[in-house]
């Protein structure tokens, strides 16, 4: 299926951007109460996020649907473009990682506002084709990780095409960059990982020491209130 990722890169990933999420809904969501996670898979994200607010999850594959009733949460199984819920549900509806697997930007989109009374968040959407590397040897890697998006039936430029439809909706909000946060061990660890990623896809590449690897991710807080 489209999009899912393993449990472990979906863990991998929610560790990355933990203390950022939990930062963006505490700043820009504080008068929400319940919230629902669009598109949740194993529910990493909704655990990052856990007390503070009562969420809900919802996801189109079965399994993830139970990967996720497994570790606790309150999963549904559906549609982003269809969500089973009344207008106005939830405080929040929020996403990650989940427009980069949608070619349908726009019905997705409109259906997290319709049912949001408050906001609608963009926890993070990457952004390949603007990357920063060192050394330049390392943009192989970029070009390798955005073909398998690619073949995967993703979109590496989500984050810049999601705000182009915010913009374009003539939507209330504000937006940025996930900032980069790290140590020498830790990009090289991360690099590692996404290397790794790369060839279980067949594309291998020689192991480069980083000094930099940043690829933009982009987070926007719709408010509909």
């Amino acid at each position: 299926m489209t999009g899912v990722q393993s449990a472990e890169m979906q863990r991998i990933q929610a560790g990355w951007f933990r203390e950022w999420q939990r930062y963006l809904i505490r700043t820009y969501c504080s008068d929400c109460t319940t919230g629902l996670d669009v598109g949740c898979g194993s529910g990493m994200v909704m655990e990052n996020l856990s007390g503070l607010m009562e969420l809900k999850g919802l996801d189109l594959s079965p399994e993830e649907v139970q990967n996720a009733r497994k570790r606790g949460m309150d999963v549904v199984q559906g549609d982003g473009r269809k969500l089973p819920f009344a207008d106005g549900s939830f405080d929040l509806v929020y996403s990650s990682f989940l427009f980069i697997w949608n070619q349908d930007m726009a019905a997705l989109l409109k259906e997290m506002i319709r049912v949001a009374n408050r906001k609608v968040v963009i926890l993070g959407e990457p952004v390949w084709n603007r990357s920063m590397v060192h050394p330049p040897e390392l943009s192989s890697l970029v070009l390798y990780e955005r073909d398998i998006i690619m073949e995967e039936g993703g979109n590496p430029e989500a984050g810049m095409d999601l705000l182009d439809l915010i913009s374009g909706m003539g939507l209330k909000h504000r937006f940025g960059l996930i900032p980069i946060d790290t140590s020498p061990e830790e990009m090289s660890r991360n690099v590692s990982i996404e290397r790794e990623y790369a060839a279980q896809h067949g594309k291998v590449l020689d192991d480069l020491p980083p000094t930099l690897f940043y690829i933009p991710m982009v987070w926007a807080v719709i408010d509909i209130s």
